[in-house]
């Protein structure tokens, strides 16, 4: 069986991959971000846990545990709102 993907359900499935991202990013607006010359990427922190960072690098992938288990968080949401990807 073949399935056909529409250019209707491609510009849906961005828009719910958009507002996904939105929502997670205003879920960190406190949280820090600064450039990493390291990666390229970003350095993510949460001003209220000192000492924990994560690191989103220039594709957008996250260090932190959900990204690896869901591949979406608010650390590279967070970097694709205020950076761009």
């Amino acid at each position: 069986m073949a399935v056909t993907i529409t250019p209707e359900a491609l510009q849906r499935i961005e828009v719910d991959r958009r507002e996904r991202s939105r929502r997670l990013a205003l879920q960190a607006s406190h949280f820090e971000t600064a450039p990493d010359a390291i990666t390229g990427g970003h350095v993510v922190r949460n001003p209220r846990i000192p000492g924990r960072i994560e690191v989103v690098n220039t594709s957008g992938e996250c260090s932190c545990r959900r990204f690896t288990l869901w591949g979406v968080c608010r650390h590279s949401a967070l970097v694709e709102q205020r950076h761009g990807r």
